[in-house]
């Protein structure tokens, strides 16, 4: 280049000398430096835009033509239009795919992590549900609620009633308890239900042990039965003690709503709420049931407060300065016996129907249960009530709670008849008693 600007030099000195502008010939012959020649108008770069749209046809800063909107030039440099904006993220079906560098392709679809789902182009967090859409749990109807974003509330179809396709429907013409009640007449020791595929009908077989979803076919929802009784008792034997108390406690809900039945929870009990809205029975006059379902005395003291209750106890007791007279009221002494401060006991006279003359009765704890005295308020003298924890293995008939009693002693009526043993404790759990953990 040093010399181009020397050679250029030399030629403005010449040409001042003569108006003539010089030839290489003039200046002795040619220029030294490679690229010289093109700075002196030597051939330069000539693009090649034969059969080309588009591209700078092989000499850079040079364009063969411009593509419209919605095209890309191609690697042959034609005008062809996009099929997807480079770099793009469309969903097919279900899966995620990009598109491609020069526009013309997608990628491979790709699965979205779990729990979420391809929206948009994009992976999204996937709804529970979608909006209206119901279905079964169990017994009960689930409804998506307005936005998708979670189940309501279960709303439990009637005992009579079946849950299906998110509706609740009768049974088909009682065949689940037909079903239930073929299978209550053979025991089935294995732990499968091979045995009792008849019952089941047409060769269905019980779904696996442990499975949740309840589908609305007889055959499958007796099989449930099954199963939950398979659980608590490790086999199917009707006879059992475990399959009673499993009926009526941990598998109840679905022997109801395969009979149609509510199960009565009366065992032996004469008297007392039967668990499905009715009486076990009804006492006999002068009589009174127990928390326990017994029929007892019932004391008669309606309008009295004193005297003999009608079952060995008091209605009550009166002031040391009134009487108590045949009615069972506590007024003032009348002149006679009870009175004259003189305790007469063969006139009749004693602690509980003349303290103005007899004075206080003896005090709790003289080892003898007076008619004054209860289990309530002097244990030690009349003994422990009838109602004891139901936690604990106890002497006397039943529990302090009803509930309990009622559950335990439908399953073992000698739980109400002679002893709260250990087995009615172990029943008691069953039945919903808050035991401590030992």
């Amino acid at each position: 280049m040093r010399s181009t600007i020397l050679i250029l030099f030399a030629t403005a000195a010449i040409g001042c000398g003569n108006g003539k502008g010089p030839s290489l010939d003039d200046l002795g012959g040619t220029v030294d430096g490679g690229d010289d020649a093109a700075d002196l108008g030597g051939p330069a770069c000539a693009p090649d835009c034969d059969g080309r749209a588009c591209g700078d046809g092989g000499c850079p800063g040079h364009s063969c033509g411009t593509c419209a909107a919605g095209q890309a030039c191609t690697a042959d440099f034609q005008c062809v239009t996009l099929m997807c904006t480079p770099g793009e993220r469309t969903c097919i079906e279900g899966k995620m795919a990009e598109c491609s560098a020069d526009g013309q392709s997608w990628s491979t679809p790709l699965e979205c992590p779990e729990g979420t789902h391809c929206e948009g182009g994009a992976c999204v967090k996937t709804p529970p549900c979608q909006t209206g859409e119901v279905r079964c749990e169990g017994n009960s109807v689930l409804t998506c609620t307005a936005d998708g974003s979670a189940w309501e509330t279960a709303v439990p179809c009637d005992k009579t009633l079946t849950c299906a396709d998110g509706k609740c429907e009768d049974w088909p013409d009682g065949a689940c308890a037909a079903a239930l009640d073929c299978m209550e007449a053979s025991a089935c020791p294995a732990k499968d239900a091979t045995c009792l595929v008849e019952c089941l009908g047409s060769g269905e077989t019980a779904p696996p042990a442990g499975e949740d979803a309840v589908s609305p076919g007889v055959a499958d929802w007796v099989a449930e039965i099954f199963w939950c009784v398979l659980q608590a008792c490790s086999a199917w034997l009707p006879a059992s003690q475990c399959h009673d108390l499993a009926r009526l406690v941990d598998c109840r809900d679905l022997f109801e709503v395969c009979t149609g039945q509510c199960l009565t929870l009366c065992g032996k009990k004469q008297c007392g709420p039967d668990g499905c809205g009715g009486e076990c029975g009804t006492c006999p006059d002068g009589t009174g049931c127990d928390p326990n379902g017994n029929c007892l005395c019932k004391p008669q003291c309606e309008g009295k407060q004193c005297g003999p209750n009608g079952c060995g106890a008091l209605c009550g007791e009166c002031p040391k300065t009134k009487v108590c007279d045949a009615a069972g009221l506590c007024v003032d002494p009348e002149p006679g016996p009870c009175g004259n401060k003189v305790c007469e006991p063969d006139k009749g006279e004693t602690c509980y129907n003349c303290k103005f003359d007899c004075g206080e009765c003896p005090p709790c704890g003289d080892g003898k249960c007076d008619p004054s005295e209860s289990c309530e308020g002097c244990p030690g003298d009349c003994g422990p009530c009838p109602y004891g924890d139901c936690c604990t293995p106890h002497d006397a008939v039943g529990c302090e709670d009803q509930a309990v009693v009622e559950c335990v002693c439908g399953i073992e009526p000698d739980c109400c008849k002679d002893t709260w043993h250990a087995t009615c404790v172990a029943l008691a759990k069953d039945c919903g008693a808050e035991c401590p953990t030992q």
